[in-house]
């Protein structure tokens, strides 16, 4: 016995498939930047650590890359982010009251 099976009803499957992802990818957002010394060189290798009270997230964090960038996602939105970048020789560079919103990326440079 042969079973036939439908395009629409295969393309309806697959899309409830898909979008349960989709709707947990809008209820999180990122944090990217860069990293610059006093000069303006981007800093490869920083230390970047974020943490919202609000949020009680904490212990998250990057290693920025090449040209000094760093992305952190799947972040609970909040607007009392702080993000700090440390490098060795540097002074630790802190920004407050970052807003992470849901499904969308915030960029920060922390010089």
């Amino acid at each position: 016995m042969r079973v036939r099976r439908s395009p629409v009803l295969v393309s309806v499957f697959a899309l409830c498939l898909l979008l349960p992802g989709a709707a947990a990818a809008q209820t999180t957002g990122a944090l990217r930047g860069l990293v610059a010394g006093e000069d303006g060189r981007p800093l490869v290798g920083a230390t970047i650590a974020i943490a919202s009270s609000s949020q009680s997230v904490g212990g998250r964090g990057a290693v920025s890359g090449e040209g000094g960038a760093f992305l952190i996602v799947s972040l609970p939105p909040a607007r009392d982010y702080v993000v700090q970048a440390a490098y060795p020789g540097c002074a630790i560079v802190t920004v407050s009251q970052v807003e992470v919103a849901a499904g969308q990326t915030t960029t920060v440079r922390l010089v």
